[in-house]
């Protein structure tokens, strides 16, 4: 995808271990006081889609804030759900720095390092309290967020882990 096209069409964000692609553009031819839970994926969906039109005008592209509203909104909103179904705990002041971060980078119509700075910000949101090395399903349940699968023999495992810091596994290369 090119920068201009992942600027507008489609932000790559990390929230506790899963990646979510939100669309707020179509092309014309085709830290603060904590959040709850519950105002999560309207918060974070405001502090994208009601910054990031700008940045799609200057690309060329049409934004369409309440589509991209709604489907930010409701893919959190099943995300938020779950994490509550399994018992995750959610940290308020992680999902306002998160949603700071998100606002700021929709501003910035900057595609530079926009998934890793994203990831760094919102992994804590739902602040998994397992330890390194815990057997476990998904990175919500991680303290480090990161969930880990080995298919070393004789098994295949699954156990939290702690992510190399951005850039690090490329200058080890």
């Amino acid at each position: 995808m090119t920068a201009k096209l992942r600027r507008c069409l489609c932000m790559t964000l990390g929230i506790g271990g899963s990646i979510v692609v939100f669309g707020g553009c179509a092309n014309e031819s085709g830290a603060g006081n904590g959040i709850s839970i519950q105002n999560f994926p309207a918060a974070f969906a405001d502090a994208l889609c009601n910054n990031i039109g700008r940045c799609c005008r200057l690309e060329g592209y049409v934004h369409d804030a309440a589509s991209c509203r709604a489907k930010t909104e409701a893919v959190l909103g099943l995300e938020a759900g779950r994490a509550q179904a399994k018992g995750t705990p959610f940290d308020p002041n992680g999902a306002r720095a998160c949603i700071e971060t998100v606002a700021a980078l929709a501003r910035s119509c900057s595609a530079d390092n926009t998934e890793a700075l994203v990831n760094a910000a919102c992994i804590r949101v739902y602040a998994g309290n397992q330890p390194e090395g815990a057997t476990c399903t998904s990175g919500f349940q991680c303290a480090s967020g990161d969930c880990v699968t080995s298919f070393e023999r004789p098994a295949r495992t699954t156990a939290c882990e702690v992510a190399p810091a951005f850039g690090a596994t490329l200058a080890a290369a």
